[in-house]
């Protein structure tokens, strides 16, 4: 197959090899940026003929070979969201209401590829900052009015401010992409390892987080008492039981069957997203750093629970860094809401059975 060079007019054709691509260029993007594409050749679409237009993201995509990302991204960021490639599956063109421009401001400095270090630390440490605040102004009150557990107003700090974090992501999605998605904000999520070796991953660090995480209660008693006795949240204390003492029994198993799809589950699932898939990618500049900057300050985020940051950096250090080593979310999933619905599950078969008492 020959190889032809680029010839770029206001409303032309981009031939690359024998396929010629036809590029409707819409408000006034400048002819400079059309000559930083860089032809190459490709296959054309069918063998019988030659001059088909490209109708899959792999021929559009090596047609902008400087960028890696889906034919959707490649075209917006080089040619402008009013661009089109003639003969594309409507699916794969831009959406219609995307097509005002790139985002910009602080959504921009959000969704860009590389976070500085003092943001990435903000970004890390204000939720748990809001979520102490929602607890101590909003839920603690609440529930102790209830005379409920003190743990349910944890679950439901962790719920107000989650769940709206969650949704931002989404919507930092439809800023990029016009509709609401992860797609391109929350990372990792392109499933390079196979099932198979996710789930024998995700199990080994699951039994690991799960097992460590009860194992260093010791230590968490030492933090507690030599650094952090001066903490008077009630209920504060090493022990994760704490928080549901001095109530009875029936009532603790309610509070627990009230929290468990959330604290057990959902809310560690979001943070999951946002620690992992939002943040931690968006790093290249610490390398291999990375994944222990992301679970030290992921771990000083719960900023109701001190004493147990460095306990978390060995439970939950091996989850994060293989996440990060193969780009697969699924493994720290796999690990942390994974070992929180276990020990859920457990904690409320163990009182509802009488094994356990409070």
């Amino acid at each position: 197959m020959a190889r032809t060079d680029l010839k770029v007019s206001d409303r032309s054709a981009v031939v690359c090899g024998d396929l010629p691509y036809g590029l409707g260029v819409g408000g006034g993007v400048a002819v400079q940026q059309l000559l930083e594409i860089i032809p190459i050749s490709v296959e054309p679409a069918t063998r019988s003929d030659p001059i088909a237009p490209a109708r899959s993201a792999r021929a559009v995509t090596y047609a902008f070979p400087g960028d890696s990302k889906p034919c959707q991204r490649d075209v917006s960021s080089v040619l402008g969201r009013g661009a089109t490639i003639l003969g594309m599956d409507v699916a794969m063109r831009p959406p219609a209401d995307t097509q005002g421009g790139q985002p910009k401001g602080f959504v921009a400095k959000l969704l860009a590829d590389r976070h500085s270090v003092p943001f990435s630390i903000a970004l890390h440490l204000v939720p748990g900052a809001v979520i102490v605040a929602v607890y101590a102004f909003i839920a603690a009150p609440l529930v102790r009015a209830m005379d409920f557990p003190i743990f349910l107003a944890w679950a439901i700090a962790l719920a107000v401010v989650l769940f709206p974090l969650q949704l931002f992501l989404l919507w930092l999605g439809k800023k990029q992409t016009g509709r609401f998605t992860m797609k391109g904000v929350v990372r990792y999520r392109d499933k390079p390892v196979s099932r198979g070796k996710v789930f024998w991953l995700g199990a080994a660090c699951l039994v690991w987080m799960t097992v460590v995480s009860l194992s260093l209660t010791p230590l968490n008693n030492i933090v507690y008492d030599w650094f952090f006795t001066w903490v008077d949240y009630q209920g504060a204390g090493p022990d994760g039981t704490t928080y549901l003492q001095g109530y009875p029994q029936e009532l603790v198993l309610t509070t627990l069957l009230i929290c468990a799809p959330f604290t057990g589950f959902t809310l560690p699932l979001i943070e999951e997203y946002y620690f992992r898939g939002f943040l931690l990618p968006r790093l290249p500049q610490l390398g291999k750093w990375a994944p222990f900057f992301n679970t030290f300050f992921f771990s000083v985020y719960h900023f109701w629970a001190p004493w147990t940051v460095l306990s978390k950096l060995v439970f939950i250090y091996p989850g994060v860094w293989l996440a990060w080593k193969k780009q697969d979310i699924r493994i720290s999933i796999a690990m942390h809401p994974g070992s929180t619905l276990l020990l859920s599950v457990g904690g409320v078969i163990a009182l509802a059975s009488g094994a356990y008492s409070m």
